[in-house]
Parts: structure tokens; C-alpha cells; sequence
């Protein structure tokens, strides 16, 4: 996260420093020239440090307090970078919407464009992206309008960046091309060189790993020939990663340590952990265990040095990872245990910091509203009424005022309480969920975990205890299996799982790890597009159960080779479909297996049908209308 924040403050540096906003026809006051160039220091210094763009903030806040509105979104741009800098996100949300609230009437279309980039790249960042989407679209017409080249790149990158984390490589992969045609003459561009990182990264993280390195050479030879390190490490660290994911290990180590000497040359801390975790990994792979704790140890070192709490989960699970294939399954046990305590603090320190963004907010709130009440008791003190027949009209104007207020207040009240209370119980519902899904994991996950890991020691020990070991390879069989379905349970009660496109994803997830420890080849035919339509967790459960029941009577019964999954969606149906080349069958077993799936398709609307035959494989379809299952 803290990437994309440094990445979302170098696109605002370098959109302000390539086009200064001129808003008004006169010649600006020299108060105006300052607040101009504070602007423009503050959002080209994106390698300044927190605190000095935070003097910058407070300089331009006060200089703007009595200019136009122009230059009060300037200065509200600038809070919002320099809260966005320091984590806090609400409050930089209120800056950027405050500022487009003063510009509603104004031309200054760059101001516009810029708050609503930021407002999109902040949602992107907590995650909430319908709203990203919306507000990047806005951005984006603004400087397409104004055919503003960094712009037009800026923000296609950006969505890019929306469309992969939303599992959408497709769509990624078309904005972020927008993007690089956008600046295909200004390629030394450092926004120009992010999309370009971006790209590679997709098709990196697709398994396209050719047309990955080919982008990533191409960075490198451009970030060499303007001598931009910090840029060229991205370029490394991504044809490292793809050498890895690609099994050619000294390949990937020798980029990898590329990497480290630019981060060690720069000063990067947060880098260089990063840096020693990936060669942990890479020396675990190698089985060459004694590297691999090494640079491990000095990951988590270094991160507890400075605080890197969220990046010490992926080192403690590298070095548990280590531990385990060594068989030291104690030491294991003991690196899970810093993990979960890590954990435990990285929450704790957020609720703390979320507890005093939102006192600021309040605060924020409060002297805003001190300064418009004293506004208008000034107003008041400077108003002389003169005549009479003013007081009176005015009385009688008020009067009607609250008797039309109350007469259509009292008409809508009804109405909007019953509106009310459904977002209440709907909100309250979505929320319930989410912490049940959380105590599970917390509670329930790292209970399982510990029996798991228990388990393995007493397996370790009692080599020459059969009964005992018979017993323990049970109880590490049951957790595994209700660790499994633990997790099937947490990404179910999850509101925004519950979407065709993310039940799709997740069946497809879920039959290839199924089938990945059978001798049995998996085939697919899934849409490239499905919509993202909010159905009922009752049909997600369903659905769901059917196909595990499915997977489960073929790997037990069919003797196949080959399974065949496909989906078929309309406006109209859903329609799933495995098959499989087994032994197939010419009447069904007796079993309950078959009554139970067509139970489940039956109570949520949907239609089961299964065609087999005696040496010609089986073939399961589950047909159901949309509109029984859509929440919409």
C-alpha cells in the first residue's frame, strides 16, 4: 500500500510540475504568485520528506484562507496529499471532495481532474473500487477533453491497476496500453516508465513471462540512460520475480541481487528487507536452508527496526516455510507464534491510528464549523434594517418557510425512516458477517494451526509408536480438512465474495487445487467477462457444495483422466457444466450423494441433471435462472 501511495505521489508531482493551473484573467497578487509556487514545490517534491511537505501545507493553507476559491482547492489539494503521505485516508477524502465542492463553478478543469485522480487513487487503495472506477472516469474525460497527455496516462494507469486487483487482467491490460500510447514520444517519462512497470507486472502475475521481460529490458535500458535508479529496481525486482515463477533460479538470484545493490546504494530500508525476504524464498527453493535463514533473519531484522509490521508476515511465513522443510517443526511453531503476536500489533496499531484520523476528522469538522458560525454572526452585526415592513415580510417569509418545511417533512418522514432502516439492517448484517469471519480466522485458524503443527511434532516423535502414530496422523488429517473448509466458510460469509464472478473464480480456484493431487488433467472453457451481479449467500453455499460434491464423486468413483469444466452465462441462466472421460456409470448408486445436490439446486430454484454411460464418462449440468439467486 504504501507503494502505491509513494507511485500516486509522483503521478501528482509530475502532473502539476508539467502544467501550472492559471484560473482567473487578471495578473495574480504576489500573495497569489506565492501560494502558486507552494502549490507547485509541494507536488513536485514527491522525494521530500513527510514533514517538510507538511510545513509546505500549513504555509499554503494559511495564505489561501482569504483568496479565491481557485486557490483554496489548491491549498485543500495539498492537505489531501500531505494526509494521504501520512496514512490517513478519510481525512484526505474530505480535502479532495471539499475542493471539488469550491471548483463546482469554476473552469480551472486541471484542479478538477487532479481531485478527482486523487479521490480515485485513494479508493483504490482502501480498496473500495466502485468508487475508484467512478471517480477515475471522471478524471479521465476532463483531460481527454483537454487532450492532456500526462493526464490521459496517469489515469489509465491507475485504472489498470484497478481492473488486476479486481482479477481483470483483460481490462488492465487494454487501459494500461491506453496509457503508454498516450506518451509513446515521451518515453524517459517517469509516468510513462510506472505504466510501463505496471504492464510488465500483469503479464508477470498472468504467466506471460516473454512479453514481461522483453517490458522489463526495455525499462532498464531507458532507466539506465537517464540514470534512474529508484525506477530501474522495479524493472529488476519484476525480471527476478518472473525467473523465479519460471524456475530458473540463478537467473532470479543474480537479478535479485542486482536489486540489493541499488537499494543498498539509495538507503531503502523498507527495499532492502523486501530484497533479503525474496532471496529467502529463492535459497528455500534451492533447499540450500542455511542462506535462506540468513537473508531471512536479516529481513525480519531490519523491518523490526523500522517498523514494518505488514511486511513481517511474509518474512515469518518464509522462515516458517524454512523450518518445516528442515523438519524443525518446533522452531516452525515458534516463527507462527511471532507472526500471530505481529499480527495482534499491526491491528492494534491500526485501530489506534484509525481512532486518530477520525478525531482529526472531528476536529477538522468542528473549526470549520467555529469559523462559519462566527462568519455569520458578523453578517448579523453588519445588517441594518431600515423599515419595518422588511421585518415583517421576513417574519411572514420564515413562517411559511417552516410550515412548508414541517408540511413536506411530515409527508416523506414515513418513507425515508423505512429507507433508513433497511440500509441499518442491511449494514448491520454486512458487518456482523465480516467480524464472524474475522473471530473464525483469529480464534478458530490459529487453534487449528497449533494442533496441525502439534500433530506433526508427536508424528516426528513416535515413529516407533504405530497406534500412536495412526491417531496423530488422524488428527492432523481432521485439522486440515477443517482448516480447508474454514477458509471456505470465511471467503463465503464475506459480502463482497458473494458476486457471480468471484463464485466462478472461486470454484475454478478450488477445482484445481482439488484435482491437482490426482493423476487427472484439468481443462477449461469460462468466459473471459462475467458480471459482477450480487447474489444470495444461500445459492453461493449451495452452488458451491454441489460442486465439491461433484469433484469428490469423481475422484472417487469415475477412474477419469480428463475433467472438462465449463460455464455458460446470459442475461436469462447461469449454466455449470463438469465432465468427465471415467468409467462412467449406466444406473447410479444407491447413495444419498446425487438426492443430496438436487436438494441443495432445488431450494435456491436451479435444475440437476447428470448423463452417464458404461465406459463413456460422466456429464454433470446445474442450470439456474438468475433472477432466483440475484440479491438485485
Amino acid at each position: 500500500m504504501k507503494i502505491k501511495l509513494l507511485l500516486f505521489c509522483v503521478f501528482i508531482s509530475f502532473l502539476s510540475c508539467k502544467k501550472k493551473v492559471i484560473t482567473q484573467s487578471q495578473v495574480p497578487t504576489e500573495n497569489q504568485k506565492k501560494i502558486g509556487k507552494w502549490y507547485n514545490d509541494i507536488t513536485c517534491l514527491s522525494k521530500a520528506a513527510i514533514d517538510s511537505n507538511g510545513i509546505f501545507a500549513a504555509k499554503i493553507e494559511q495564505a489561501a484562507s482569504n483568496e479565491p476559491n481557485e486557490y483554496k482547492a489548491m491549498s485543500l489539494i495539498v492537505m489531501g496529499i500531505q494526509s494521504s503521505n501520512t496514512s490517513s485516508y478519510t481525512l484526505a477524502l474530505k480535502y479532495y471532495e471539499k475542493s471539488l465542492q469550491l471548483l463546482s463553478k469554476s473552469n480551472a478543469d486541471t484542479l478538477k481532474a487532479m481531485s478527482y485522480l486523487n479521490i480515485g487513487t485513494v479508493y483504490n487503495i482502501t480498496g473500495d473500487y466502485p468508487k475508484a472506477l467512478e471517480s477515475l472516469y471522471k478524471s479521465l474525460r476532463i483531460y481527454e477533453k483537454a487532450n492532456h497527455k500526462i493526464g490521459i496516462c496517469s489515469v489509465n494507469t491507475t485504472l489498470g491497476e484497478v481492473y488486476f486487483q479486481k482479477d481483470n487482467p483483460a481490462e488492465a491490460k487494454k487501459h494500461l496500453e491506453i496509457a503508454l500510447k498516450a506518451l509513446e514520444n515521451d518515453k524517459s517519462n517517469p509516468v510513462y516508465l510506472h505504466a510501463t512497470h505496471i504492464l510488465a507486472n500483469v503479464y508477470g502475475m498472468t504467466g506471460d513471462f516473454e512479453k514481461a521481460l522483453k517490458i522489463d529490458a526495455t525499462g532498464i535500458r531507458i532507466t539506465d540512460s537517464t540514470a534512474n535508479l529508484k525506477i530501474k529496481t522495479s524493472f529488476l525486482d519484476n525480471k527476478a520475480n518472473c525467473f523465479l515463477f519460471s524456475n530458473k533460479i540463478d537467473s532470479a538470484q543474480y537479478y535479485f541481487n542486482e536489486c540489493l545493490k541499488i537499494d543498498i546504494a539509495l538507503g531503502n530500508k523498507k527495499q532492502i528487507a523486501d530484497t533479503y525476504s525474496n532471496l529467502g524464498a529463492l535459497f528455500s527453493m534451492k533447499n540450500d536452508f542455511a542462506q535462506a535463514e540468513k537473508y531471512t533473519l536479516q529481513s525480519i531484522a531490519i523491518l523490526q527496526s523500522i517498523d514494518g509490521k505488514p511486511n513481517l508476515v511474509k518474512s515469518y511465513d518464509i522462515l516458517s516455510e524454512v523450518y518445516s522443510k528442515q523438519k524443525q517443526f518446533e522452531k516452525a511453531y515458534t516463527v507462527q507464534l511471532k507472526k500471530h503476536e505481529n499480527y495482534i500489533l499491526m491491528m492494534t496499531a491500526k485501530k489506534v491510528t484509525a481512532e486518530a484520523e477520525f478525531k482529526i476528522v472531528y476536529e477538522t469538522q468542528k473549526k470549520e464549523a467555529k469559523i462559519q458560525l462566527l462568519k455569520k454572526e458578523e453578517k448579523i452585526k453588519e445588517l441594518k434594517i431600515t423599515r419595518r415592513n422588511y421585518l415583517i415580510l421576513t417574519f411572514l417569509i420564515v413562517l411559511l418557510s417552516i410550515w412548508l418545511t414541517w408540511y413536506f417533512w411530515k409527508s416523506k418522514q414515513q418513507l425515508r425512516n423505512k429507507l433508513n432502516e433497511e440500509r441499518i439492517i442491511k449494514k448491520t448484517e454486512e458487518h456482523e458477517r465480516i467480524r464472524m469471519a474475522k473471530d473464525i480466522h483469529d480464534d478458530l485458524g490459529s487453534g487449528l494451526s497449533k494442533i496441525n503443527f502439534l500433530s506433526e511434532i508427536i508424528l516426528q516423535k513416535t515413529e516407533h509408536l504405530p497406534e500412536v502414530k495412526t491417531s496423530s496422523e488422524a488428527i492432523k488429517a481432521t485439522a486440515m480438512k477443517m482448516i480447508d473448509n474454514m477458509r471456505d466458510l470465511i471467503w463465503a460469509l464475506n459480502p463482497e465474495n458473494t458476486t457471480i464472478a468471484n463464485l466462478i473464480a472461486r470454484m475454478r480456484e478450488y477445482t484445481t487445487d482439488y484435482l491437482d493431487d490426482f493423476d487427472i488433467e484439468l481443462h477449461y472453457d469460462i468466459p473471459n467477462s462475467i458480471p459482477q451481479t450480487t447474489i444470495s449467500k444461500e445459492s453461493h453455499r449451495e452452488l458451491f457444495m454441489v460442486l465439491k460434491e461433484t469433484l469428490n464423486n469423481i475422484t472417487k468413483h469415475s477412474q477419469a483422466k480428463h475433467v472438462f469444466f465449463s460455464v455458460s452465462i446470459d442475461n436469462a441462466s447461469l449454466v455449470i457444466v463438469l465432465k468427465d472421460d471415467g468409467i462412467g456409470f449406466d444406473k447410479p448408486a444407491s447413495g444419498n450423494g446425487l438426492k443430496n445436490m438436487k436438494s441443495r439446486l432445488n431450494t435456491i430454484g436451479g435444475s440437476f441433471e447428470v448423463e452417464s454411460k458404461t465406459e463413456m464418462g460422466t456429464v454433470v449440468k446445474v442450470n439456474i435462472l438468475l433472477k432466483k439467486i440475484s440479491k438485485e
